[in-house]
């Protein structure tokens, strides 16, 4: 994999240079470019192109749940990881069901945003141990809330197409793999998320991880 170009967008300017530092002394990064200001962020993915785009987000600062939005939006192909600053912010299951493709904490020690950078910018989805606390603490209430206690169990297809999903692949990419029609994966699709009662790849994502469903996928 070649050296990576990130654009980290933080108002923070000891935040800025605390990361820059970071990711340089890990290696295989060419540049770190900062913003702090939403205009600055859109102007600068509209002039160049990086493979990471990093964002401290704090919903009462600059960077927030609608600037995430908004750059999916308009640069859908581009990979987001997010730095939240808060584990237990009432917005970071909005985040997540956003489709970012990966998520920590300031809490997160410096190898595991090493790994989430790199994880990433090969393809992978990754959310620090934390996130994936937050999102399990979500499913297990909402179960003890629900009258009916039978376990869900997925079938052994169900459970190979769950992992594939979780990898980032696509309808047509896990079709071609297992030799199926896409019709056929997007009804299998459509019975996990139902099986599941989850509303988002980032979730199947958290739950594939946590069963251990999850493998990246090979470039090979």
């Amino acid at each position: 994999m070649p050296n990576l170009n990130i654009l980290h967008a933080n108002t923070n300017a000891l935040a800025r240079t605390g990361l820059k530092a970071l990711l340089f002394k890990g290696g295989g990064i060419d540049k770190v470019d900062d913003v702090e200001s939403e205009k600055e962020l859109m102007q600068r993915l509209k002039d160049e192109s990086y493979d990471l785009v990093v964002i401290d987000y704090d919903n009462q600062c600059s960077f927030c749940y609608n600037d995430i939005k908004q750059i999916q939006k308009e640069y859908p192909s581009r990979k987001l990881l997010v730095i939240s600053s808060e584990q237990y912010d009432p917005n970071i299951h909005k985040i997540l069901e956003s489709g970012v493709n990966g998520c920590v904490t300031r809490a997160c020690d410096e190898d595991e945003i090493l790994n989430a950078v790199f994880a990433i910018a090969k393809g992978d989805k990754f959310f620090c141990n934390k996130i994936i606390d937050v999102i399990l603490q979500k499913h297990l209430y909402q179960k003890d809330e629900d009258p009916d206690c039978t376990p869900t169990t997925l079938t052994e297809r169900e459970a190979e197409i769950a992992g594939l999903i979780a990898s980032g692949m696509t309808n047509k990419e896990i079709a071609e793999k297992l030799f199926l029609s896409p019709h056929t994966i997007h009804t299998h699709r459509k019975k996990i998320m139902k099986k599941l009662k989850l509303k988002s790849v980032s979730e199947l994502t958290i739950y594939a991880v946590n069963i251990g469903l999850y493998k990246p996928v090979s470039n090979n």
